[in-house]
This record gives C-alpha cells, structure tokens and sequence, in this order.
C-alpha cells in the first residue's frame, strides 16, 4: 500500500464502492476502515468476532486486524484495521476510535488467544463476555505439538535433516515465525534466493545430534 507524496492514503482507498468516506482513522501508527453504515451496523450487533492476520498485511504494517459481527443471522466483516504493532496500546487506540463513534456494548466478544487482545476488550469492553475461539485454541496446542517435532531433527540423519525441516515448516503459522527465523539462523542456515542453498547457520549440523 503506497502513501501520496503528502503521506497520506490514495484516494481509492479513502472511498467505498458507494463513494462514502471508508478512512475512519488514520495516523503514523495505525489506519481504521470502516463507513458509518457498517459503524451503524455495529452498533446493532449483540456478538462481535475479531481476529487479526498476518501473511497478508501491506509491508507497511504488521497486522490487520478485523471485526466482524452477527447480524440477521449472518456474521458480516465491519471493520478493518491496519497496525504496526500487536501490543495492548494498538488495540486499546483501535476500540477507542470506534467508541467515539456509538457507546459500543457488545454482549460478548469471540478472540483469539492474544493476550493483549484480551487484556485490551476486557479493559475496553468489561461487561461482555470473552470467549476464546476454538479454533485459536486447537492451534495452539497444535502449535505446541510442532515445535516438540523440531526437536525429534536431532536424531535424523544429517543428510536428510534440511529435507525433514522443509517438511515440518508447512505446518507452522504466521506466529511462529520468529522461532522459525531463530532456527533457521542457529541450526539449519537461512535460504538463500529461490533455490535450496541455506547460508551458514551458527552451529553446523552434526553438533545438533545427540546419543541415546
């Protein structure tokens, strides 16, 4: 997402289809999507659903953040934020733009397992009830189940570790990237280029391995 000359969003992006003003916030931190007729619709909603997402967000940014919420029986996306960071201030200033807007009391809010997410709508929003969403939550015992996988590389043999880690690195998510880059630094070497060759890691493969 490119930014005009003077900083700001272009103007494709300041407008919905219908031509009204899409832009509700915007500063160097953080820009909030939303028209008043989905503000509005919020403002109906009893259960609202938020999540944020990672691999798709502008290179600008860290996250987008979405809010979703029931509506005649149907949950519609309402709102769209973009943040530099996933810390508890960005989603405290998020629900409090939208505040300004209507006196937001949603029955009860579906997050995922962040904890500043948490901490935020609970101290934003303290008389709806939290709940965590299931599928966050298989993912994280999923998540505690791969990593344990990364351990089993020490006792592959050194000619197929890379091969075996190339495998086991399509089940990980977005969040568990930093691991992944650790890893990668320390322990296998980072790719280099679109081809198989890896830069030098800082301990070479067969230090890795261990006897049983």
């Amino acid at each position: 997402m490119r930014l005009d000359p003077q900083g700001s969003l272009p103007l494709i992006l300041c407008q919905s289809d219908r031509g009204e003003n899409f832009v509700l916030y915007e500063d160097n931190s953080m820009v909030i999507f939303a028209c008043d007729r989905n503000l509005s619709v919020s403002n109906q909603c009893e259960h609202w659903f938020m999540d944020g997402t990672f691999s798709i967000c502008p290179k600008d940014y860290y996250q987008l953040f979405t809010v979703h919420g029931m509506f005649s029986d149907q949950i519609v996306l309402l709102v769209y934020g973009l943040f530099i960071g996933k810390d508890t201030n960005d989603y405290d200033n998020f629900f409090q733009q939208l505040l300004l807007k209507y006196d937001y009391e949603p029955e009860s809010i579906l997050v995922d397992f962040e904890s500043a997410t948490l901490k935020s709508t609970k101290s934003i929003f303290p008389d709806a009830i939290q709940i965590g969403c299931l599928f966050h939550f298989g993912q994280c015992l999923w998540r505690e189940n791969e990593r344990e996988k990364l351990m089993a590389l020490a006792f592959v043999p050194v000619a197929d570790v890379i091969k075996a880690y190339s495998c086991l690195i399509n089940d990980f998510d977005d969040d568990d990237n930093p691991l992944l880059d650790y890893f990668e630094r320390v322990w296998v070497g980072q790719k280099k280029g679109r081809g198989s060759r890896r830069s030098k890691p800082k301990f070479s493969l067969p230090v890795i391995r261990f006897e049983v």
